[in-house]
């Protein structure tokens, strides 16, 4: 006779495993949590003198926050400048800035609930970017992703 041995296959994708991308957290006083990635993104060749610095976070209300750090082309960005987004597949959106003017180098963009943007934000979770160039009062700093960084921000974003 023969006994039938049941083996479980891990079906899970590790590399896809949103733990790995982002943490929840709740706030032990108010009891309201959090959700937002684990790690900030750096995208930069010479070692963050010039390039950019994302962080993604989800709102109590559903929307999801992009709040970036553009450095090396002047540090105050206007409540009226973009972020223009190539797209490896040659898509190009361009967005504008949803913050105040301030002078920290912050660009920062909401996405879904009230502020609407889903269909750009469903760009970030399906499409992998080649290239953000985020404009400052003085210039502009673009940044090209590695494939390594796209797909980061991608299920970043998905998670």
């Amino acid at each position: 006779k023969y006994v039938k041995k049941e083996v479980a296959i891990n079906t899970t994708n590790t590399e896809y495993d949103c733990n790995n991308y982002i943490s929840t957290e709740i706030d032990k006083v108010t009891g309201e949590s959090s959700t937002a990635a684990k790690e900030m993104l750096i995208v930069s060749k010479d070692g963050g003198k010039k390039g950019f610095g994302f962080y993604i976070l989800k709102s109590s209300r559903g929307s999801i926050i992009f709040s970036i750090q553009a450095v090396g082309a002047g540090s105050c960005i206007d409540d009226d400048d973009k972020m223009n987004v190539l797209f490896r597949d040659g898509t190009r959106i361009a967005l504008t800035n949803d913050s105040d003017f301030n002078c920290d180098a912050k660009y920062t963009q909401y996405f879904g609930s009230a502020f609407g943007k889903k269909k750009e934000l469903e760009m970030f979770t399906t499409k992998e970017v080649e290239t953000i160039r985020i404009w400052t009062s003085d210039s502009y700093v673009e940044e090209d992703f590695t494939p390594e960084q796209s797909k980061q921000l991608m299920r970043t974003v998905s998670c």
